[in-house]
C-alpha cells in the first residue's frame, strides 16, 4: 500500500525530510535525560518550541524545557501512534502521541496530544508545537482545582454531554 500523504515529500532544499522526522520521531519517543543534547544535532540554534506552559524559541530553552519535564514529573515518556507529513506543506510533519507520567500529587497521568513540527531547508526542526487539552487531560484531574473546572466544563456543555 502506498504512503499516500508523504508521496513526493521527502527533501527540501535537497535535504532528506523522511530520514530527519523518523531521527526525530526516534528521539521524541525515545527521550532521556541524557539524550536531551541530542536535540542541537537535529533543531536549528532559533527552534521555536510551545506547549500549554512555554512558548520559547532557541535551542537552549527548548533543552530547558525538556529538562523540566524529567524534573517535575517521574518517568515520563512519550508513545508515539503516527506520523505524517503535511499534504499541504511538504516541510510540517504531525505526530500523533499519548504521554505517560506520574505527577507527585496525583499519581499516573496519561495525556494525549500532536505536535506539529516544522523543518527547514537543511531538514533541521524550526519549531515543535504541542497541541494538547491542558484543561481536560490535567487540570480537571488535579485536587482542589479539578473540582471546580469540572464544574465549569458541566455547566457550559450541552446536557448530552455532561
Amino acid at each position: 500500500m502506498t504512503d499516500r500523504a508523504n508521496e513526493g515529500y521527502h527533501t527540501a532544499g535537497g535535504a532528506d525530510l523522511r530520514l530527519a522526522l523518523s531521527r526525530y520521531v526516534d528521539l521524541c519517543g525515545n527521550l532521556s535525560r541524557d539524550r536531551i543534547k541530542e536535540l542541537r544535532e537535529l533543531c536549528s540554534p532559533d527552534v521555536h518550541f510551545r506547549d500549554p506552559f512555554n512558548d520559547v524559541r532557541g535551542i537552549e530553552l527548548f533543552e530547558k524545557c525538556m529538562d523540566k519535564m524529567f524534573e517535575d514529573v517521574g518517568d515520563p515518556r512519550f508513545d508515539i501512534h503516527d506520523h505524517v507529513f503535511s499534504q499541504q506543506h511538504n516541510e510540517i510533519a504531525y505526530l500523533r502521541w499519548t504521554f505517560h507520567c506520574r505527577l507527585p500529587v496525583r499519581g499516573p497521568l496519561q495525556i494525549e496530544g500532536m505536535t506539529e513540527v516544522h523543518f527547514d531547508h537543511k531538514a533541521l526542526v524550526t519549531a515543535h508545537l504541542d497541541h494538547w487539552d491542558s484543561g481536560r487531560q490535567l487540570y480537571e484531574k488535579l485536587p482542589g482545582i479539578g473540582f471546580l473546572l469540572r464544574k465549569v466544563r458541566r455547566k457550559l456543555a450541552i446536557p448530552e454531554a455532561r
